[in-house]
């Protein structure tokens, strides 16, 4: 979660196990913008998403998202990304 007011620079993940199901690829970013971190993402181990984007205010508390291309999202674990913020 991006805290309230806070300046969103960019997002660093990494997968550490195989995603599963019949998702085809699978994107990170926010409610407003599913895509702003990345899409179409690998779901194997070590596929990754770097990047800083244009900086951003996140005046409330934002959460990540991830979403699924395809069809269907199985995760082990989600705690395979950092959030850099200001």
């Amino acid at each position: 979660i991006f805290p309230e007011r806070s300046i969103g620079l960019g997002v660093t993940g990494l997968v550490t196990s195989t995603l599963t199901g019949t998702l085809s690829t699978w994107a990170i970013g926010v409610a407003d913008d599913p895509l702003r971190f990345g899409s179409g993402i690998s779901l194997g181990v070590n596929s990754w998403v770097n990047g800083p984007q244009a900086p951003l205010v996140y005046w409330s508390p934002t959460a990540l998202t991830l979403t699924a291309e395809g069809v269907c999202f199985q995760v082990e674990r989600c705690d395979w990304w950092r959030i850099i913020f200001n």
